[in-house]
């Protein structure tokens, strides 16, 4: 089929300038055994021949009739999707499931049912709705923050997008006993990241935990640790989490320490999500006799890498998740650097 097979749309419903003398309100019962009406249609006395009594249909009937079947079929040609009814709602024994509704009072909300017969309220806490698109009237700017913390969800708002990133991983210590002897430790993996857009309800305490960056690794000590997750709650429950890269392994005398692992990204609830692994730290590397440099700090996604460290060099911080760099020599290495969460709605 074309869009060139299709009639024409209805501008005026059928009979919509009649007068009262030749159209009806169709009512949904009625007792009168000669009336239309939506419940019986049309009553058997109209189907009973005259001279046996009956009673020809009247023309007033099928003019309203056809006057609320084309009334509603014009809704449609214009575009128009129905207003949340609570009463319809009650006659009909509740909505189906995909029902598609505007929200009661706030206009270019929309709400679409995720259950047979719903009796639930659009909007109403554990309501069997959720929100149909993307629209909000006055979009908030992107807020950024390195911090733990939480918030309200305001008024009108149901929709919320979250940039998450966890904190990169240290980085290796050299581990050496002289600063003659090579050595040199593997870069922090960089931290996870993700981006959800989330469903909530005013009135919901969104929350999140930022992820610190891993420690740099001791000389002769502890390597670098792993940095922190960085994880998104809403009212309490636990909807996304990007986890932190692995600290990098120190090295020991004359030998080189291993890169640590990037972060990744887990969603448990979200209307739409993308997300990126943190990069790998860098083995530090062998340069021969008396030279090594310590391992690249993986970069988390969007964000640059740490160079690599000279011989007997402390190891460097990452940008925001990034992982430290591995320290050469006697060095300690470079400590994880935090993530972030970026948000707005």
């Amino acid at each position: 089929m074309k869009q060139s097979d299709f009639p024409s749309k209805i501008i005026i419903p059928f009979a919509g300038n009649a007068s009262s003398s030749f159209v009806r309100d169709i009512p949904q019962t009625t007792t009168d055994q000669a009336a239309a009406s939506f419940d019986q249609g049309f009553p058997a006395n109209t189907f009973t021949n005259t001279a046996a009594g009956g009673t020809p249909p009247d023309g007033k009937d099928f003019n309203g009739i056809l006057r609320i079947v084309t009334g509603l079929l014009r809704q449609y040609c214009l575009g128009y999707v129905p207003v949340f009814d609570a009463t319809y709602q009650t006659e009909i024994g509740g909505y189906p499931n995909g029902s598609l509704i505007q929200d009661a009072t706030t206009a270019g909300v929309y709400w679409q049912s995720t259950a047979d017969a719903n009796t639930t309220t659009p909007g109403a806490t554990g309501a069997s709705w959720v929100r149909f698109g993307f629209y909000k009237a006055t979009p908030s700017t992107l807020i950024q923050t390195s911090n733990t913390g939480n918030m309200l969800v305001p008024a009108g708002v149901y929709l919320m997008r979250f940039r998450l990133r966890a904190g990169g991983g240290g980085g290796g210590a050299g581990g050496g006993n002289s600063t003659s002897a090579v050595s040199a430790g593997g870069g922090g993996g960089g931290g996870g990241w993700g981006e959800v857009i989330i469903s909530v309800q005013p009135g919901n305490n969104v929350s999140w935990v930022v992820g610190a960056g891993g420690s740099a690794g001791v000389n002769n000590g502890t390597s670098g640790t792993q940095g922190g997750d960085t994880i998104l709650y809403v009212s309490g429950v636990e909807v996304a989490r990007v986890t932190g890269g692995s600290g990098g392994a120190n090295a020991t005398e004359g030998s080189v320490g291993a890169g640590g692992v990037g972060g990744t990204f887990k969603v448990t609830t979200a209307v739409g999500y993308a997300a990126e692994d943190g990069a790998g730290g860098g083995y530090g590397i062998y340069a021969g006799v008396s030279q090594g440099w310590g391992g690249i700090g993986g970069s988390s996604f969007g964000k640059s890498f740490v160079q690599v460290t000279g011989q007997n060099t402390a190891g460097i911080s990452g940008q925001s998740g990034g992982g430290g760099s591995g320290g050469t020599g006697t060095s300690n290495g470079g400590s994880g650097t935090a993530g972030e969460v970026i948000y707005d709605f």
